[in-house]
């Protein structure tokens, strides 16, 4: 029984002891819980705090970066408006200041007709030029850097739409060969570029069973081209009592005329430009005595090719039917001269005599020689190709050209320098305006085998 008693006892004791170790855990665990708890809480609120402030200084940086952009802005606003009101101030007084010049000389009803503030940014003369030009869809446009108008005090003006336009309609009426004539702007009246003069040399050779080797064969030959220029001026005068003649306008009328001899002098040279006359040197001022006789394989390409009438003093040979074919297979000849892949785009330009003479010719059936032009956009058609009158060629007569045939726009170029000014001046003689206009052009051979010139012997 004692021994009964004491295992009662002990696990009594046993019972106690766990008990109490279950109680002391527990107590442990809702500690360390509630340690556990508060350090999260601690963590979480450290965290929304340190958030809070890095955004409350966000903000602020946010909040200091506006007010300084708006701040430079302001300024720059301020400041682009301040210039803007000296350059109003400016116009202005410059304004006034020419309508005083104008009432003291007398030149309102000039002023009233020919000065339009807001043509001056967007129709000058050298755009005119531009768009009658481009009108023809060949090259680049005839003065891309643009025609300046001189800026010299109160006295400059600019050069208004109806001269504009009569420079245009010059060159559009009356330039078959300068609508299609290469264009390039270049700056400088010292243009140059290599062009071949000579073609490469190949031979036929066999197996060299003797080791011989052989003798070199020619390469291409290139020669530097430089352009030539000139420089073509207008220095009129109009008194002030023309310019206020109400039944005339002599100011517009004038600057009309001028434009017409400018587009016919640019005209003009780029067909038969003389450097002996301070012209730049035209299409057929590129011939040499020698050397344009003959072929492309054989000759020096800074020349244009000249295949000759049979005849002194006539297209062809022969009276009649007989004359008829013999200037066939003249035209024939002039087209078979240049390489049949690169026809595509040739056309013929004759004078004015010598597509007279074309239209009375019939071959031996009587049907004309000079076809019709169904598009309408040439006189006429010879074997397929277009027929475009160009004034400035010769007559049907010794030693003249009355015919020219290829591409002429890849085989010359015609080339704004980039010197061009206009300039008004009423100071000099009072009671009178000056007026002055110039412009530079220059010519240059781009491809000599795609343009063949028929001489009449």
């Amino acid at each position: 029984m004692d021994k009964l008693d004491l295992i009662i006892d002990a696990v009594s004791e046993m019972k106690s002891a766990q008990e109490a170790t279950r109680t002391q855990t527990q107590a442990d665990i809702e500690l360390v819980k509630s340690e556990a708890q508060e350090s999260v809480q601690q963590i979480k609120s450290d965290i929304e705090t340190r958030l809070v402030a890095d955004i409350e200084l966000v903000k602020t940086a946010a909040m200091d970066g506006a007010e300084l952009v708006k701040s430079e802005m302001k300024s720059d606003i301020e400041n682009v408006k301040s210039e803007l009101d000296t350059e109003i101030q400016s116009i202005k007084s410059t304004v006034q200041t020419l309508d005083a010049l104008v009432a003291k000389q007398g030149r309102k009803t000039m002023t009233q007709k020919n000065v339009d503030v807001e043509l001056t940014k967007s129709e000058t003369f050298n755009a005119a030029i531009r768009a009658g030009l481009k009108s023809a869809q060949q090259g680049e446009a005839f003065l891309e850097k643009g025609l300046n108008t001189v800026e010299q005090g109160n006295g400059a003006e600019v050069v208004l739409t109806d001269f504009d336009l009569a420079v245009v309609e010059r060159m559009r009426s009356r330039g078959a060969m300068i609508r299609d004539v290469g264009v390039r702007s270049v700056s400088s009246k010292l243009f140059d570029r290599f062009i071949k003069t000579k073609n490469a040399e190949t031979v036929w050779i066999d197996e060299d069973v003797a080791n011989a080797g052989m003798t070199n064969t020619a390469a291409t030959q290139r020669v530097r081209v430089v352009c030539t220029t000139g420089k073509t001026a207008a220095y009129p005068f109009i008194t002030r009592e023309s310019i206020n003649d109400s039944k005339i306008d002599i100011y517009g009328d004038l600057k009309t005329d001028i434009a017409n001899q400018i587009g016919r002098g640019v005209h003009e040279s780029l067909v038969k430009g003389d450097v002996a006359k301070k012209q730049p040197k035209g299409i057929l001022g590129h011939v040499d005595a020698v050397e344009s006789f003959k072929s492309d394989d054989e000759r020096d390409l800074r020349y244009f090719q000249v295949i000759e009438s049979s005849t002194a003093g006539k297209l062809a040979a022969g009276t009649g039917v007989t004359y008829s074919a013999n200037v066939q297979d003249a035209i024939l000849a002039l087209i078979s001269a240049v390489d049949a892949g690169a026809r595509e785009g040739c056309k013929f330009y004759v004078s004015q005599a010598g597509w007279l003479e074309l239209m009375k010719l019939r071959d031996a059936d009587a049907r004309p020689l000079l076809c019709p032009d169904i598009s309408g956009k040439a006189a006429g058609t010879l074997f397929t190709f277009p027929v475009e009158i160009e004034y400035h060629l010769g007559a049907v007569a010794t030693g003249e050209i009355p015919m020219v045939f290829g591409n002429l726009g890849e085989a010359f170029e015609l080339l704004s320098i980039g010197e061009s000014f206009t300039q008004e001046n009423p100071y000099t003689n009072p009671g009178n305006i000056q007026l002055y206009y110039e412009t530079r052009v220059g010519t240059i051979v781009k491809d000599t085998t795609l343009l063949k010139l028929f001489r009449i012997k």
